[in-house]
């Protein structure tokens, strides 16, 4: 008899806790938001578990529960990603390279549905310094791939530089971010931006930022800012418009 599990009394023991799933065909995201849901519910509580408690009991938490503590934040995990990608036959692998100082107020503060502490102590557990992604870098060499990043500030800027990328990412979180774009313009390398949560005034406002800097080396590239989205939200025709429009890649 299927029963929803006392999570939050769980928690309250300091039991470990951790989501696994039955398939990988599921949506591991929608499974996430059902869970919150239902301990919610289970606890008649709300706000006992934010977003922030069901995205680690699927990640960081469920390592834990699996014995894994030591591969989170590994540099062997992600030398074996670099092979699976290149078993995969892509051209090139992005990373992110952020530190906290450049995408986080210090002190404590509202951060939507999320305790902006843990997300500061997630992302420096994830953070890579420059002689891990350098050493990245030398390993995806020998694997003949092409590495690079996308950079959340000018203090990643010059780490991510340090290997002579290819291209670099812009996030799309960033795409309105001049001052750091100017910073991006600068290295004198093609661009590769995502428009993802962008309007078609916005990446109009990028193309004529761009043009006024006369930089024409750069690629705008579609995006759905859903992980993973369903196929019938890819709006593939907007491809189309795009090119159009601004006659670029």
């Amino acid at each position: 008899r299927g029963e929803v599990a006392p999570v939050h009394r769980m928690r309250e023991k300091g039991i470990q806790i951790g989501l696994g799933i039955d398939n990988y065909f599921s949506d591991y995201f929608e499974v996430l938001r059902s869970c919150l849901a239902s301990a919610r519910i289970h606890a008649h509580d709300p706000e006992v578990f934010s977003a922030y408690d069901a995205l680690a009991f699927g990640t960081i938490d469920a390592a834990r529960v699996l014995g894994l503590d030591d591969e989170i934040g590994s540099i062997e995990k992600g030398k074996e990603l670099i092979d699976i990608a290149v078993e995969s036959g892509v051209d090139s692998i992005k990373l992110q390279l952020i530190h906290n100082e450049e995408v986080y107020l210090p002190g404590s503060y509202e951060y939507g549905p999320y305790n902006i502490e843990d997300v500061r102590e997630t992302r420096k557990k994830s953070q890579l310094n420059k002689e891990q992604f350098q050493e990245l870098n030398r390993y995806a060499i020998e694997k003949q791939i092409k590495l690079t990043a996308a950079p959340f500030g000018v203090q990643s800027l010059d780490v991510l530089m340090t290997i002579d990328p290819l291209y670099i990412k812009v996030a799309s979180g960033d795409m309105n971010n001049f001052e750091l774009i100017s910073h991006y313009i600068k290295c004198n390398k093609k661009l590769i931006i995502s428009t993802g949560m962008s309007s078609f005034n916005d990446v109009e406002t990028l193309v004529n930022y761009l043009s006024k800097a006369e930089f024409d080396d750069y690629v705008l590239m579609h995006c759905i800012a859903i992980y993973p989205h369903k196929e019938v939200d890819s709006q593939l025709g907007y491809i189309r418009k795009l090119m159009d429009r601004f006659d670029c890649d």
